[in-house]
């Protein structure tokens, strides 16, 4: 009987914070010592073929395998040191229980680019999955699936300890370029995850999975992500918990470098917990200490430390042993490692006795006399650099060389915008309705202008008045294609993007606008940087926006403000960034795109300006 492979589709959700910074990598190390293969006496099936079906083929054991069985593999066929691949042709079907598969000791790549979606669909309990490497999987390289009953997929183990075993990976697996790494849902319960890299190979090198490195999602409940996973590099979130899976826990993890969020609780995940900083008393970064007050609404709560860059927490430093209840959900925390911390910033996270993880909190520069929450790409501003850099930024808004512009009062025009889904004109401005869920975008929009700026190594902005609410996120961005042809632009392809993210002041992580870059082409990532000084944003306000593409000093620059109040702006800035210095020297045209993801928001324009400049003058 074949068994038919079941996908829970994710609404559209595409929630844009990335980062790629240098530095070590996470906190395990593929580093291991040479030595003999060796083979497990408890072994009931030994794998002696790379074939994908047939006489002693991985897909033959595991049909026929009944619990309690242990399969295992000829490390004289699949080398330790020179790991064989398996191009299955369709998933491994994990369906009876109990059965043990162990790569620890050998190297065993399956690889998905023959074909099958999912590289193994476990729908029973008390599996374990040891020292593989899954690869190419559209889907996602293991799902484990509760099919909707909630005692039926429970206790499987994925993952182990990575020094147990002479293979790659030891007993944990590594999943890479993949859809999804690991997708846990439909009521899955109690399973782990640990020891695995998740959208990076064995020596560190950056290989993700296309949208996320662990899905827990459809009221799948109480499984452990930890400890001593690596997951990064990923192109959507490194862990997604989402749709009403509740009681989830993430520990001692490095989650960093991710393209849309390391760790997200979306539509009920985990009830949505987050985890605030409300004041920083004292911070050494040579002994290891930390004393804070953070805010965290649960009972019973567990904290863990980590530290790591701008791009995310890369390693676990500990767990809070001293915690201190107030009123409300505030708890005072005391941490002592007694060494140095390893990274320049540090995030808190923790759980409450239900096991509800937290996403990490803002992160904490060690390296900031205010202890600074706002890591950024450009370094802080004071005050007075601040008022500088608004004055520098606002010579584009005087006598701007206005190339395009549009006030909505001639609805022909918006033919040439090329909206997808449903837009109007009301009372002179444009609107872009709530989209049920689902997205509506005017993809790259206003990038058909860019071809028509013209001006020989000038630099572009576009200056926007806009408006909106809702539960989901407004975002503008800057677009490059290296190209000066209004039909390139308009065809598609990949396309490098600058992002100011906007969200409503309810929600999380952080409700001021933030930027952040992705570069479809080649993966490459750089942090969030958040935006500066000014209020949260609040919902059906108008606001102005300016963001600023300068390919004379390669910097993009963005300011945010309320009509008139132009002082009190919101400020971000990204320099001295090796993809922004790339495609800013090639002088080409920049376009600029509004995008309106996710569903429930409402957007009105009120106008908007195409402006090319000469250059800015930044302190």
């Amino acid at each position: 009987m074949q068994k038919k492979i079941l996908s829970v589709l994710l609404p559209g959700i595409m929630l844009f914070a990335a980062g790629c910074a240098g530095g070590t990598e996470g906190q395990t190390t593929s580093e291991q010592e040479v030595e003999e293969p060796v083979q497990s006496v408890n072994a009931d099936w030994i794998i002696n073929s790379t074939a994908s079906e047939g006489s002693g083929s991985l897909q033959q054991v595991v049909s026929q395998a009944g619990s309690g069985d242990i399969i295992v593999f000829d490390p004289s066929v699949f080398d330790p040191y020179a790991p064989a691949t398996i191009f299955l042709t369709e998933p491994l079907y994990l369906g009876a229980g109990g059965v043990t598969i162990d790569a620890s000791n050998a190297g065993v790549v399956l690889d998905g680019s023959m074909g099958p979606e999912t590289g193994i669909l476990i729908q029973s309990s008390d599996n374990a999955i040891y020292g593989l490497k899954l690869t190419n999987f559209a889907m996602a390289g293991i799902i484990v699936d509760g099919e909707e009953d909630p005692e039926k997929t429970m206790r499987n183990i994925i993952g182990g300890d990575h020094e147990n075993g002479v293979g790659p990976y030891g007993q944990g697996n590594c999943l890479v370029a993949n859809g999804d790494g690991i997708s846990i849902q439909r009521g899955a319960s109690e399973n782990t995850v640990t020891g695995n890299l998740i959208g990076m190979e064995a020596d560190d090198s950056p290989n993700g999975n296309h949208n996320n490195g662990v899905v827990v999602q459809a009221n799948a409940h109480r499984n452990v992500i930890g400890p001593r996973n690596n997951i990064a590099h990923n192109g959507q979130s490194g862990v997604l918990i989402f749709g009403g899976s509740v009681g989830n826990t993430i520990t001692q993890t490095a989650v960093f470098n991710n393209g849309n969020g390391n760790v997200l609780c979306q539509q009920g995940g985990n009830h949505e917990l987050q985890l605030l900083i409300n004041q920083v008393e004292s911070i050494d970064k040579e002994q290891g200490y930390l004393s804070a007050w953070i805010n965290l609404n649960g009972d019973n709560v567990s904290i863990e430390i980590y530290s790591g860059d701008a791009s995310g927490p890369r390693f676990f430093e500990g767990e809070v042993g001293e915690i201190e209840a107030g009123e409300n959900g505030d708890y005072h925390i005391d941490f002592s490692k007694g060494s140095p911390f390893n990274g320049e910033y540090i995030y808190i996270s923790g759980y409450d006795g239900e096991g509800h993880s937290t996403m990490f909190s803002e992160a904490i520069d060690l390296n900031a006399d205010t202890g600074s929450t706002s890591p950024d790409g450009g370094g802080e501003y004071g005050e007075e650099q601040q008022q500088d850099a608004l004055e520098a930024i606002g010579t584009v808004l005087v006598q701007p060389q206005v190339v395009w512009q549009d006030a909505f009062d001639n609805t022909d025009q918006l033919a040439s915008w090329y909206f997808e889904g449903d837009v109007s004109i009301e009372n002179g401005m444009l609107f872009l309705p709530p989209a049920d869920f689902r997205p509506t975008n005017s993809t790259e929009a206003l990038a058909y202008y860019a071809a028509q700026a013209g001006l020989e190594g000038g630099s572009l902005a576009v200056h926007l008045t806009f408006s909106f609410s809702g539960g989901r996120q407004f975002k503008v961005g800057a677009s490059y294609k290296g190209t000066d042809s209004l039909e390139n632009f308009s065809g598609g392809g990949p396309t490098d993007e600058f992002m100011v993210v906007m969200q409503p002041s309810s929600d999380i992580p952080n409700p001021n606008p933030y930027l952040t870059m992705t570069a479809i082409d080649d993966g490459y990532e750089i942090p969030v940087a958040a935006m500066e000084g000014g209020t949260f944003l609040e919902e059906n306000k108008m606001y102005e926006l300016l963001i600023a593409v300068d390919n004379q000093q390669q910097e993009f620059v963005a300011i945010i403000w309320e009509p008139g109040n132009f002082e009190s702006a919101l400020l971000g800035r990204m320099q001295n960034d090796q993809k922004l210095s790339e495609l800013t020297s090639a002088r080409m045209p920049w376009g600029f795109s509004l995008y309106q993801w996710g569903g429930g928001s409402a957007v009105t324009v009120e106008s908007v300006e195409y402006i090319v400049y000469q250059g800015l003058s930044l302190p």
